[in-house]
């Protein structure tokens, strides 16, 4: 399990440029086209994602605090508009960070 807390130490200590942010409210348009937004108190989804200099590396989570648990989501490289997510992938990304999981 990869928490959200691993991955910022993670690429802090690699040097990676890094993005962790949480979709903190909900919106949605009512009948009248005006966005109705509430506050996700009990829930939300957390995202991170790192640079290594040629790909972006994906990351998803639910729920907001350091120990949420993140699932890879896809490598994605900028030049090409090419994205891939196996588990290779996520397996290079932890690699990258230097995190050691049982896959």
């Amino acid at each position: 399990m990869t928490t959200l807390k691993q991955l910022i130490t993670s690429a802090q200590e690699q040097g990676f440029k890094y993005e962790a942010y949480t979709s903190k409210f909900y919106c949605r348009k009512d009948l009248n086209g005006n966005p109705d937004m509430w506050d996700a108190t009990d829930s939300g989804t957390t995202y991170f994602h790192f640079y290594d200099g040629k790909h972006y590396y994906h990351f998803k989570g639910w729920f907001m605090d350091d120990s949420t648990e993140m699932y890879f989501v896809e490598r994605y490289n900028p030049n090409n508009g090419y994205s891939i997510g196996s588990w290779r992938r996520n397996k290079e990304a932890l690699n990258k960070l230097k995190i050691n999981e049982a896959i």
